[in-house]
C-alpha cells in the first residue's frame, strides 16, 4: 500500500507499528490538514470573521508529521505529534458552535484508535467527553452523540485497518516466501558440489526467512541413522564436529520424519514430546522437519527451528516443502554428477593403464621383432639383392641414402640432372627391417613413385615376416621329424650300449658332428660321480 510514494528506507523497522498502519495514519493526517484549512476558509467566508491561527497550526503540524512518517524520520514522535497537537488545540477551542471542534474530536479519536491500545483509547474518549462537558462547548446530548459517533467510526476504522493489515501482511508473507523459494531453488539447482550445495541451502533458508537454526540430515545406506551433513552457526559447527546423528524412528522430529516421510511439527517445544532437546540450541521454541524424498524414497530431512512458538503457519510449511523438494532433486543431481565424475576418473585411469600396457606390448613386439630378425639374419645367407638392368645380383652393401632412410624412418631422396634416387625404409611394428632404393629417370613423377614404393614396403614387411615365420616353422618341423626318426630307431636297440651308440650315430648324421660322447652317472653334491654303467658309455668318431 504505497500510494504516498516510494519509501527511502524500506529496511527500517517501526517498533510496535505496522507498515500498513503507518500508511493509513499518513493518509488521515494529510486529510486532517486539508480539512483544517478548508474549515478555517469556510468560517472566514461565511461568518466574515478573522482567520484563526489554530487550524493553520494544526495543518502545518500535520504536514510536518506526514513528511516525517513518509521519510521514516523520528517515527514514534511523528506518530504522536498529531494526537498531541489535537489535544492541545481542543483545550483552547471553546466556541460552542465550532465545526472545527467536532472535526478535531473525531480526528483525535480515530488517530488514537490507530495508535493506542484499547484501554488507552477508552481513556482518551472519556477525557475528550469530559473536557467537552467541562468547557460547555457542547451540550450534554451533543457531546454524547459526538462521542458515540466518533467511537463507532473509530472502531469501524480499527476493524477495517486490522483486516486490511492481516490481508496485506499475509500477502506480503506469501510473496516473500514464494520469492525466497524461487531464488533458493534456482541457486540450489545451479550447484553440483554436494557439500557446497547443502551448506548454501541451510544458510540461505536461515537468512531469507529469519529462522533460528536450519540443518539437513541424510539417511545412511543401511537406513538406520539420519546423519547431520549441513548446519548453521557455531552450534552447527559443533554438531558436525561430533558427527551428530539420530536413529530413524527415534523420539524426535528427525526420527519421525525420516520414518513416516511427512512433515513433523513441534509448535511448542516445552509441551510437544516429539521435540528432542539439544543443549547447543537452548532457544528453540518451535521445530519443523520436512522430508527429502527422491523417487519415492526418503533420503533425508530439512530441519528448521524458530525462537517463537507457533511460528510455522501453513504457508510457511508449503514454501519450505517446495524448497525441500527442490533440495532433494538437487541432491540427486549432485550425487549423479559425483558418480559421473568418479566414472570419468576411473575411465581415465583405465585408459592410462591401457595406453601403458599398449606401449609395453608395442615395445615387446618391437624388441621381439628385432631379436627375431637379428637371429634370422645372423644365420641367413640372404643379405639383400640388387637389380641392374635385367640382372639380379646378391648385395649386402648399404648406400648412404638407405642408411639415412632407416635411421630417420622416413623416405630419403636425391635429385640429379640425369634422374632421381630415393630410399624407403621397410618397417614392421616400428622396427626397421631394411630399405628399398630405386633410381628413376628425370621424366618419372617422384612423388607418385615414392607413395607407391611406401605402400609396397608396408606389404613387403608383412610378407617378409610371414616368410620368416614359415621358414622357422619348416625348420622346427624338420627338427621334430629328425627327433622322431632318432627316437624310432631306439626300438631296434636291445641293450644300453646299443641305445647310446644309436643316439650318437643319428646325431652325427643329423647335425654333421665330427665327434660326440655320452656318459651315464649321478653327480653327488660333493662333485663325485657314481657310475651306473661300467663300460665306456657310447662314443662316435
Amino acid at each position: 500500500m504505497q500510494f504516498f510514494g516510494r519509501n527511502q528506507s524500506q529496511d527500517i523497522e517501526i517498533p510496535e507499528f505496522s507498515e500498513t498502519r503507518r500508511q493509513i495514519v499518513m493518509g488521515l493526517i494529510l486529510l486532517l490538514a486539508v480539512v483544517s484549512i478548508i474549515t478555517n476558509t469556510l468560517t472566514i467566508t461565511t461568518q466574515a470573521t478573522e482567520a484563526s491561527l489554530v487550524p493553520f497550526g494544526v495543518a502545518i503540524g500535520c504536514v510536518i508529521a506526514f513528511f516525517m512518517l513518509r521519510r521514516k524520520i523520528l517515527v514514534p514522535l511523528a506518530l504522536h505529534l498529531p494526537v498531541a497537537m489535537l489535544a492541545l488545540t481542543m483545550m483552547f477551542v471553546v466556541e460552542a458552535d465550532s465545526t472545527f471542534y467536532g472535526v478535531l474530536s473525531v480526528a483525535l479519536l480515530i488517530i488514537s484508535a490507530m495508535l493506542t491500545q484499547l484501554p488507552i483509547y477508552i481513556l482518551i474518549n472519556i477525557l475528550v467527553l469530559g473536557w467537552s462537558i467541562y468547557q460547555q462547548s457542547l451540550g450534554y446530548e451533543t457531546a454524547v452523540l459526538l462521542a458515540v459517533v466518533s467511537i463507532g467510526l473509530s472502531l469501524l476504522v480499527y476493524y477495517l485497518v486490522n483486516n486490511f493489515e492481516n490481508v496485506t501482511t499475509t500477502a506480503r508473507r506469501v510473496n516473500k516466501l514464494l520469492y525466497g523459494s524461487s531464488n533458493i531453488g534456482q541457486s540450489i539447482n545451479e550447484n553440483l558440489d554436494l557439500q557446497r550445495l547443502l551448506d548454501f541451502a541451510v544458510n540461505t533458508v536461515r537468512e531469507e526467512f529469519d529462522f533460528y537454526h536450519v540443518q539437513v540430515f541424510l539417511i545412511d545406506d543401511n537406513y538406520q541413522y539420519a546423519n547431520l551433513v549441513a548446519s548453521t552457526g557455531e552450534a552447527g559447527r559443533q554438531l558436525l564436529a561430533r558427527n551428530h546423528r539420530l536413529p530413524v524412528g527415534s523420539q524426535s522430529v528427525i526420527g519421525r520424519v525420516s520414518q513416516v516421510g511427512e512433515p513433523v511439527i513441534a509448535q511448542n517445544t516445552s509441551s510437544d514430546t516429539v521435540h528432542a532437546l539439544n543443549e547447543l540450541l537452548p532457544d528453540t521454541r518451535a521445530e519443523l522437519a520436512l522430508p527429502l524424498i527422491d523417487a519415492g524414497s526418503i533420503i533425508g530431512a530439512l530441519d528448521v527451528q524458530s525462537v517463537n512458538a507457533d511460528a510455522f503457519q501453513p504457508i510457511d510449511i508449503q514454501a519450505l516443502q517446495i524448497i525441500a523438494n527442490q533440495l532433494a532433486v538437487a541432491i540427486r543431481n549432485a550425487r549423479l554428477f559425483e558418480e559421473a565424475q568418479r566414472n570419468i576418473q576411473e575411465n581415465k585411469r583405465l585408459l592410462f593403464e591401457y595406453e601403458t600396457n599398449l606401449r609395453e606390448v608395442d615395445r615387446l613386439n618391437r624388441s621381439l621383432t628385432q631379436q627375431s630378425w637379428d637371429n634370422y639374419l645372423a644365420h641367413s645367407y640372404v643379405d639383400g639383392v640388387t637389380l641392374s638392368g635385367d640382372r639380379f645380383t646378391p648385395q649386402a652393401t648399404w648406400s648412404d641414402m638407405m642408411t639415412e632412410a632407416t635411421q630417420n624412418q622416413q623416405p630419403a631422396t636425391k635429385s640429379t640432372d640425369t634422374g632421381n634416387t630415393f630410399a624407403i625404409p621397410i618397417i614392421l611394428r616400428g622396427q626397421v627391417l631394411g630399405a628399398i632404393e630405386v633410381e628413376l629417370d628425370a621424366d618419372t613423377n617422384s612423388n607418385d613413385a615414392i607413395e607407391m614404393v611406401e605402400a609396397i614396403s608396408q606389404r613387403l614387411a608383412i610378407s617378409l615376416e610371414s616368410a620368416r615365420l614359415f621358414e622357422e616353422t619348416q625348420e622346427a618341423s624338420l627338427q621334430e621329424q629328425q627327433i622322431n626318426e632318432i627316437v624310432s630307431s631306439y626300438e631296434t636297440a636291445l641293450t644300453i650300449d646299443e641305445l647310446l651308440q644309436v643316439t650318437l650315430e643319428k646325431l652325427q648324421q643329423s647335425l654333421g658332428a665330427e665327434k660326440g660322447s655320452i656318459r651315464l652317472g649321478i653327480t653327488s653334491p660333493n662333485g663325485s660321480s657314481t657310475h651306473l654303467h661300467n663300460g665306456n658309455g657310447g662314443s662316435a668318431s
